[in-house]
């Protein structure tokens, strides 16, 4: 049997831990509204590039670039992006096993580039190594980081 202190003790932390768990609900909470805004501005971008490309390519016969050519091989890039934080379990898990059974679908025709500390790990336990890895882009993306991977995969 416990005495008084102990089960003050006991209340004690778990007053500590819902106040902690509710300080990291609250912060979670911003970042997803704050993402949330993002995605309707890129959902709107989205729609509208692709508006603009299709009444591009509806209008001009005559293109010819390599981008609007179909594939000619079997060869494919995966590009997979996980995160870096603790907080994000299953989500990593998910995304890591799907790509990696795709993967594993075609293993000697496919690139592999991770972005992540997590997903380049992950795929080297797996025994593939990366083709390409980016490791500090996950946490604030950015323009830059973007055009840095754009610019590391057209290479």
């Amino acid at each position: 049997m416990q005495n008084i202190s102990e089960i003050r003790q006991h209340i004690n932390a778990v007053t500590e831990t819902r106040k902690i768990t509710g300080a990291m609900q609250m912060v979670a909470s911003s970042r997803m509204k704050k993402t949330m805004s993002h995605m309707e501005y890129n959902d709107l971008y989205s729609q509208r590039l692709l508006g603009a490309m299709k009444e591009i390519l509806q209008s001009s016969q005559d293109v010819s670039h390599p981008y609007l050519q179909k594939p000619r091989g079997s060869r494919r890039t995966y590009i997979v992006v996980a995160g870096d934080k603790g907080m994000a379990g299953s989500y990593n898990s998910n995304v890591l096993q799907t790509a990696y059974r795709e993967i594993q679908k075609q293993p000697n025709l496919s690139h592999l580039i991770t972005l992540g500390i997590k997903t380049s790990m992950f795929f080297r336990q797996k025994g593939l190594e990366p083709f390409i890895e980016i490791s500090d882009s996950s946490e604030y993306p950015s323009l830059i980081n973007a055009r840095r991977l754009i610019f590391s995969i057209t290479d």
